[in-house]
């Protein structure tokens, strides 16, 4: 059921990288793993990491010159977003 709610709210690349980030919350990705685990484009994941990172919905950090991404637990959705997301398969 949640994957079809996804489907209709989200496009695959955002949706691919959103489940990533938000089934492992606690964790930060520098860009090409999720380039990788969530099967996007570079330049699509990259248009759509700066728009949620833009929206609040993620938060970027720099460590070493990598880019980590990760779920941002101050974004008002962010319960809502990860019950979506951990549900779906």
């Amino acid at each position: 059921m949640n994957q079809k709610i996804l489907e209709a709210l989200f496009g695959k690349t955002k949706r691919s990288i959103l489940g990533l980030l938000f089934q492992n919350a606690d964790e930060a990705f520098y860009v090409r793993k999720i380039i990788r685990l969530a099967k996007v484009s570079p330049g699509a994941a990259q248009r759509e990491l700066k728009r949620l990172t833009e929206a609040g919905i993620i938060i970027r950090s720099t460590k070493d010159n990598h880019v980590f991404f990760q779920a941002s637990s101050a974004c008002p959705a962010y319960i809502e977003l990860r019950s979506l997301f951990m549900s779906s398969p």
